[in-house]
C-alpha cells in the first residue's frame, strides 16, 4: 500500500508533511487512477484533510477501495523501499505535463517508470509519454504551484497486509 497523492503546493524546497499517520480512503477515479480522501491531517501542514487525485505505485497489489487505511506521507523518494525508488523526477514531470492522455496511458507510464511494466507491455501512447518524460523530465523539480507526488506508506498492520500500492 504505497501510494501517490498528487497535490499542488506552494512550498518547494521543504515540503511540510505530518510525521504521524493519517487516514486515506480511495475509490476508483475517472481523471486519475484513484480519488483519494485524506483525513486526520493535523493543521499547519502542506496537505490537509480533503480529496486528491491518486495513482497506483504497484500494479501487483490490490488496494481495498472505500476502506480507511493508515499511512504516513513522504516526498523523500530516496528513503522508499528499493522497489519504489523509480524515476520520480520524470513522474513529477508527467504529472505537470499530462495533457489529455487517458488515465490508463498515464498509469501505465508510471508503472513503467517504477519498474512494474516492461516496454513491450505498454501502448504506443504510454511509450510516447515516457519518451517525452525522458527527453524533458530528467532532473525535474516541482516549483511553487506545481503538482508533486506524495507517497503514502502503510503503517502497522496495513504494512503487513498490503505491502505496496498507491493512491
Amino acid at each position: 500500500l504505497v501510494g501517490l497523492v498528487l497535490i499542488s503546493t506552494t512550498i518547494v524546497a521543504a515540503l511540510n508533511l505530518p510525521n504521524q499517520p493519517v487516514t486515506i480512503n480511495v475509490v476508483n477515479g475517472t481523471t486519475s487512477y484513484f480519488i483519494s480522501t485524506l483525513s486526520g491531517v493535523p493543521a499547519d501542514y502542506d496537505v490537509e484533510d480533503g480529496v486528491y487525485p491518486g495513482w497506483c505505485a504497484d500494479r501487483d497489489i490490490y488496494m481495498v477501495r472505500s476502506t480507511n487505511h493508515q499511512v504516513t506521507l513522504s516526498d523523500d523518494y530516496a528513503n522508499l523501499p528499493v522497489t519504489f525508488q523509480g524515476q520520480w523526477d520524470k513522474i513529477n514531470w508527467i504529472l505537470n505535463n499530462k495533457g489529455s492522455h487517458s488515465v490508463l496511458n498515464l498509469q501505465n507510464a508510471f508503472w513503467y517508470l517504477l519498474g512494474d511494466l516492461t516496454w513491450n507491455e505498454i501502448s504506443t501512447t504510454s511509450k510516447s509519454i515516457i519518451c517525452s518524460a525522458n527527453s524533458s523530465g530528467g532532473g525535474f523539480e516541482p516549483q511553487s504551484g506545481d503538482i508533486i507526488a506524495i507517497v503514502a506508506i502503510p503503517t502497522g498492520r496495513e504494512a503487513e497486509t498490503y505491502c505496496q500500492c498507491s493512491f
